[in-house]
């Protein structure tokens, strides 16, 4: 399986833990992948349930005019994905991890929310250098 559909996978089990509140195993074991998929796709849900509470602080401290609350469960998951990526992969650089977030969020929720992500990302690359 090609790495964007990996990650795409990805994101969708972090959306699915987000809405139905689950186990990432729970939703893994339902799909048909490979080794090297599971591996990425273990790390980076695991780096998000164990950090979940951190991301979403971070999430809320670049947030402009907005509470957490009203951000749509699509887009916090592409900015979790993308912060356990920045995180836990070291074959990509941030602006890679930010660029393929914003590509998957744009896919399933459109350029405004694409734009949405990107600020929030940004404005965290920002305040962490």
């Amino acid at each position: 399986m090609e790495t964007q559909k990996v990650r795409e996978t990805a994101f969708k089990i972090l959306y699915e833990m987000e809405i139905r509140e689950c186990s990432p195993e729970d939703i893994i074991a339902e799909e048909p992948l490979g080794e090297k998929a599971k591996s990425f796709i273990n790390r980076i849900t695991t780096c998000v349930t164990s950090k979940s509470e951190e991301y979403n602080t971070i999430i809320s401290e670049n947030l402009k005019g907005w509470k957490l609350e009203r951000v749509s469960k699509l887009s916090i998951s592409a900015i979790k994905l993308a912060l356990a990526e920045i995180q836990t992969n070291e074959k990509i650089t941030p602006p890679i991890a930010i660029s393929e977030a914003i590509k998957l969020i744009s896919k399933y929720e459109g350029e405004e929310a694409a734009s949405f992500v990107n600020g929030v990302l940004g404005e965290f690359m920002r305040s962490s250098k």
